[in-house]
């Protein structure tokens, strides 16, 4: 059942349509883009054929919301020269224990960052394999995990929160079991999104990385700032650390979504 579902996802030439783009199931071993043939006249990729066969016609390249860019860029500004200009003055002892204690914090990020790719990678092969049981063990556990912690809950005497939680636990129940002839689709969607993500390594890998990267960096910057604005203000302004919580989610939002559409598109030309 898994595998027959796969191959129909894999080619998607099996549409009932005359005039439809078909497409080879496996790439060429040189690792190329697979090429469309068309099944009758006309030019293959063209717009005329596209809208002649009922296809969305790909829009022009082009930027949507500039104002949108430039209003981010210019918060970028914003919050490293709000780093550099509100760092805060210590003695010379301090600020060594400062530098050792930076320099421990790094090479503790670096070694989870290298500690995530491998994990990722490791992952990313279980679910190609595992799938199924992936989907199956995240729908089940999920009550489990819920109504385990309800009790715990309800020992120590919170009673609220444990019906609450009971509560949580048996709607996750009842999703899980409505859900559950639909767990071989999905499965062989996530099989194959895995493959695809696969089929462009390491690009795909890579810019996953500079994602993290770019993450890494920018929780840096931005702690710095929020440190800065500490030192800096005798009362706190609830107002000013709400802007920097939107600052840091809005930022990393941007930098998810960015790696998540590269690896969507690459995913897609597969």
């Amino acid at each position: 059942m898994e595998a027959s579902l796969e191959d129909s996802l894999l080619v998607p030439g099996n549409q009932a349509s005359d005039s439809k783009v078909l497409l080879v199931a496996e790439a060429p071993a040189s690792g190329s883009l697979v090429e469309p043939k068309e099944q009758e006249g006309g030019a293959p990729g063209g717009d005329g054929s596209a809208a002649s066969a009922g296809l969305p016609v790909p829009q022009t390249r082009r930027y949507r919301d500039p104002w949108m860019a430039i209003l981010f860029v210019v918060h970028l500004v914003i919050i490293f020269s709000v780093a550099v200009a509100l760092k805060p003055s210590s003695s010379e002892h301090s600020s060594s224990r400062e530098a050792e204690n930076g320099r421990k914090m790094l090479g503790g990020l670096a070694l989870l960052v290298v500690t995530a790719s491998f994990v990722a990678l490791a992952w990313q092969q279980f679910l190609i394999r595992f799938s199924s049981t992936v989907i199956a063990c995240m729908l089940w556990l999920t009550p489990v995990v819920i109504g385990f912690a309800s009790v715990v809950y309800l020992s120590m005497g919170i009673i609220w929160l444990g019906v609450l939680g009971l509560l949580f636990a048996l709607v996750s129940a009842c999703y899980a079991h409505a859900v559950r002839d639909r767990i071989p689709f999905a499965s062989a969607n996530l099989s194959v999104a895995c493959r695809g993500v696969s089929h462009f390594s390491p690009a795909v890998l890579l810019a996953a990385g500079a994602g993290l990267a770019a993450q890494f960096v920018w929780i840096m910057m931005w702690g710095a700032a929020v440190v800065g604005t500490m030192h800096s203000t005798a009362n706190e302004n609830g107002f000013v650390f709400f802007l920097l919580l939107v600052s840091f989610f809005w930022t990393a939002t941007v930098i998810t979504n960015v790696v998540h559409v590269t690896a969507c598109g690459t995913t897609q030309q597969w």
